[in-house]
């Protein structure tokens, strides 16, 4: 019987080949030929290929079936529905593994036939029963959700939904609920896929709140994952999309923050310049400062960031942040031999900052100092 199955998929393979996979991606999928290169190979491993095998690998997106395709899809689909008959009866109630491998499985080919912003109740209604019902439309709703379909996702939680009702109100904590748990199952990609879908949705009905509170989580998410070029851009796109006006400030933070983080310098400091006499940014200073502080000193502007740190320190003294523009004024003093200074800025952190990032190090340069202050206090004459 297991003989049987696996001719089959097989065969069913060869014409896969021959009539859906295009030719330029034959190098690189002619393992499926081999039915995985050791050994006979079930459908499931074979389906999961061909899903792989169908997305382009210079623009990740699903390449469209040619004439005849859809066909031969349908076909496979038929032959993997007996298979998943088979084990079903086979080993009575499926396991966890085995549901959610055959529910992958029998997910594959709707996906490739349906863009996700297409799916809708219809499209949930079309497969077979055993999908939408009980356990299965769970490990159907999650294979959605890890192939990048997040919209797809909601509708099989949902099957009630349809699209004149997918709103905001509805989707969009669907949705940001689907990134947390793509997250906890470290699933990046599908995690930013969950995000973007909720931003899509909010800007199709043009939920200003919204598009301001997702497009800022995405952004996170972005830079999070070492995409910070990635993320300022898209927050410029955002901030083009005319946001709430009370959210711009804290889009334009979080862009220029990416754009520190991928080392564009210059352009951080020549903008925070700016923003600084913006009087759209009122609750912002503290940030905007500290940044181009930090922006000049990184480009060399010596003079500047001197002026920018004073001002920093003048306005916000009290603030965490004003740790790291002290400890760079220690810095620059004992690269001038002023160890007294040094020693006085130090001590300033140790005493007022206790928990700053920077007190491993303030206390180091301390303890070495320390013989060096000794020293100095012994040799000055008695009052």
């Amino acid at each position: 019987m297991d003989s049987t199955r696996d001719a089959l998929a097989d065969g069913l393979l060869g014409s896969v080949m021959e009539e859906v996979v295009p030719a330029e991606l034959a190098a690189s999928t002619g393992r499926l030929q081999k039915a995985g290169g050791q050994g006979v190979v079930g459908p499931l491993e074979l389906l999961r290929e061909l899903a792989d095998a169908l997305v382009c690998r210079r623009c990740g997106q699903r390449m469209a079936l040619p004439t005849g395709g859809k066909r031969v899809l349908e076909r496979m689909r038929d032959a993997v529905l007996k298979h998943a008959n088979d084990i079903v009866v086979s080993q009575g109630r499926p396991g966890a593994l085995v549901r959610r491998q055959l529910a992958a499985c029998c997910m594959v080919f709707p996906l490739l036939l349906t863009p996700d912003a297409a799916w809708n109740h219809e499209t949930t209604g079309s497969l077979p029963t055993r999908l939408r019902s009980g356990l299965w439309v769970g490990e159907c709703e999650r294979f959605a959700l890890h192939a990048g379909r997040p919209r797809t996702a909601l509708h099989l939680s949902s099957p009630h939904v349809s699209a004149a009702n997918t709103t905001p109100e509805l989707a969009v904590p669907y949705l940001l609920k689907a990134a947390q748990r793509m997250a906890a199952e470290r699933d990046y990609a599908a995690e930013v896929a969950c995000l973007q879908a909720a931003l899509g949705l909010a800007r199709e009905h043009g939920d200003a709140k919204r598009i301001s509170e997702v497009a800022f989580l995405t952004a996170e998410r972005l830079a999070d994952y070492g995409g910070p070029v990635e993320a300022a851009a898209f927050l410029k796109e955002t901030m083009e999309g005319k946001p709430l006006p009370e959210d711009i400030g804290r889009l334009h933070i979080l862009r220029l923050t990416c754009l520190y983080k991928a080392k564009q310098y210059k352009a951080v400091a020549t903008e925070t310049n700016l923003c600084l006499e913006d009087d759209r940014y009122p609750r912002r200073g503290t940030q905007l400062l500290y940044l181009a502080w930090a922006a000049c000193r990184r480009v060399g502007e010596h003079e500047k960031s001197s002026a920018l740190g004073a001002r920093f320190l003048k306005s916000y003294p009290t603030h965490p942040l004003a740790a790291d523009v002290l400890y760079a004024n220690a810095m620059g003093a004992l690269a001038q031999a002023e160890y007294k200074k040094a020693h006085g800025v130090l001590s300033r952190i140790a005493r007022e900052f206790p928990d700053s990032r920077v007190g491993g190090r303030v206390e180091k340069l301390l303890k070495r100092l320390a013989p060096l202050m000794e020293e100095t206090q012994s040799k000055q004459p008695a009052q």
